[in-house]
């Protein structure tokens, strides 16, 4: 597998991964971008790694009100497509109106489009449809209180949540840098393609790499309770593997592509046991004299198992040969 350049993010380079890869799906032909919801611990880095990222398909949503949420509208047409980007969602939640409004127009961008708004003194008629994703983040704690209410009026079902928390070595790690320093305010990582149409990029699939999608997308949702169906998990398996090919500057889907998505499987899948970084660098197929500079065996081991319990190892797609 072709060895990708990610930045040193203590615990946070599985949420990197997703992140700078699903900021790719706009610029896709045909392609809708998706919902996502990250979902840690307090203090563990997603609201900051959200607000860290610029693409000119991204709108930040902090107004919730009336008039910040139709100001968010008429920049969205404007930019055609992309992400809104909400860095806590309780935020929205503890406002009822705010709440109401945003789940409305969550829904909307999410599935048909939004196709205008309608203001006390005018009707705005967008040119076509409006499709944007949503990206958001959420404490673990606050997940489990509301997840049944999410699950029940539809918007769980409309996120993939990622759910990751740190190994001891990567909290020891981080203790260590907050000691010495504080967050880097200047730490920003740019995605730019262009926005107009002729800027979106198809990517070809082929028959056999299809069929590893299909895998993924079971493999996603093999422990949900099926929260929702397998098409849904396959829609977004596709888009991710597409736009991971788009942001390595293929037009064609690879099995590099589908193994880079596999990693990220274990932050994806239902389990008690959330995801971290060392388990996604064993299924990056790292090998272990590097995973033992940075974590220990035991927990080499201990996640190794956690990869077995979610039904998870490298075994289960070819290596690179196999196009």
């Amino acid at each position: 597998m072709t060895k990708e350049k990610i930045p040193m993010l203590t615990g946070l380079r599985g949420l990197y991964k997703l992140i700078h890869t699903a900021l790719h799906i706009p610029y896709l032909k045909d392609e809708k971008p998706v919902g996502l919801l990250i979902v840690s611990k307090p203090g563990m880095g997603k609201s900051l790694l959200l607000t860290r990222f610029r693409s000119e398909h991204l709108v930040l949503l902090n107004d919730l009100t009336g008039f910040g949420l139709e100001r968010t509208v008429i920049e969205l047409e404007d930019k055609g497509t992309g992400f809104i980007v909400v860095p806590d969602l309780l935020r929205p939640m503890a406002r009822k109106i705010g709440w109401e409004a945003f789940l409305t127009l969550s829904n909307i961008l999410l599935e048909e489009g939004l196709s205008g708004v309608r203001r006390y003194d005018a009707d705005l008629k967008f040119k076509r449809p409006v499709n944007y994703g949503i990206l958001t983040a959420i404490t673990t704690d606050a997940l489990m209180r509301n997840l049944p209410y999410l699950t029940a009026i539809g918007f769980a079902s409309r996120f993939a949540i990622f759910n990751y928390g740190y190994e001891p070595s990567d909290c020891a790690q981080v203790e260590i840098l907050v000691s010495r320093k504080a967050s880097d305010d200047n730490l920003v990582y740019e995605i730019s393609r262009g926005r107009k149409d002729k800027d979106r990029v198809g990517i070809v699939v082929n028959e056999k790499m299809a069929a590893y999608i299909r895998i993924l997308g079971q493999r996603m949702i093999s422990n949900n309770g099926r929260r929702y169906m397998s098409f849904r998990s396959i829609n977004f398996m596709r888009r991710m593997v597409k736009a991971h090919a788009l942001a390595q500057n293929r037009r064609k889907v690879t099995i590099e592509d589908i193994q880079a998505i596999h990693s990220l499987l274990p932050f994806l899948i239902d389990s008690p046991q959330v995801g971290t970084d060392l388990e996604f660098h064993i299924l990056q197929g790292e090998s272990e004299r590097d995973l033992l500079k940075r974590y220990t065996r035991t927990e080499i081991i201990k996640a190794q198992e956690r990869l077995t319990a979610k039904g998870l190892n490298r075994e289960m797609l070819p290596e690179n040969g196999d196009r």
